[in-house]
């Protein structure tokens, strides 16, 4: 499929979603999910949170970030791309933090697209931890100089898409 194409239909399918100010309905399909991906998001969004690869004063890698670490080693970037969908906002979460580990060029089609996901997760980084929007959490991930360094990471100009189209939907909600 012609890549133009993706980049310019994710974002004006995702557009009458932001404008009208309603929380985005996920697709989320589990059949299309391997029974030991399908386990370890099930596992994630039992616990519903977040965690950094250095959580708490030991500075350790949690069972939750261990789960993460299976999931973007174990599923198919196709899976990964379904679990973005996925209605635990932690799953999610990881999903998107996982194509942007195996630096998915359509990543920012993704993160337009999910401008109005306004449910809270859970998020732990070092000793801090906080409810978060998950559109935050995943603009963290993409932003230059925050969470992990090695992931593929979007210029000042996406991250302003991103910003104008909540701001569009802020003031259809007020």
């Amino acid at each position: 499929m012609n890549t133009n194409f993706i980049q310019i239909f994710i974002p004006l399918f995702a557009l009458p979603i932001l404008l009208s100010g309603q929380s985005p309905t996920f697709t989320y399909d589990p059949q299309r999910i391997s029974k030991t991906v399908r386990q370890i998001a099930k596992d994630i969004a039992k616990e519903n949170e977040i965690h950094g690869d250095a959580v708490w004063v030991v500075a350790a890698k949690t069972p939750q970030y261990r789960r993460f670490e299976g999931l973007y080693t174990k599923a198919s970037l196709e899976e990964l791309i379904e679990l973005v969908e996925h209605p635990n906002p932690a799953v999610r979460g990881y999903a998107f933090w996982g194509l942007a580990k195996r630096h998915y060029e359509k990543l920012e089609a993704i993160f337009i697209s999910h401008a109005a996901d306004e449910q809270l997760v859970y998020q732990i980084e070092g000793c801090k931890g906080a409810k978060i929007p998950v559109i935050d959490f995943m603009r963290w991930v993409v932003t230059p100089e925050m969470i992990d360094w090695d992931c593929k990471k979007l210029d000042a100009a996406a991250l302003n898409r991103l910003e104008e189209r909540r701001k569009m939907i802020m003031k259809t909600k007020k």
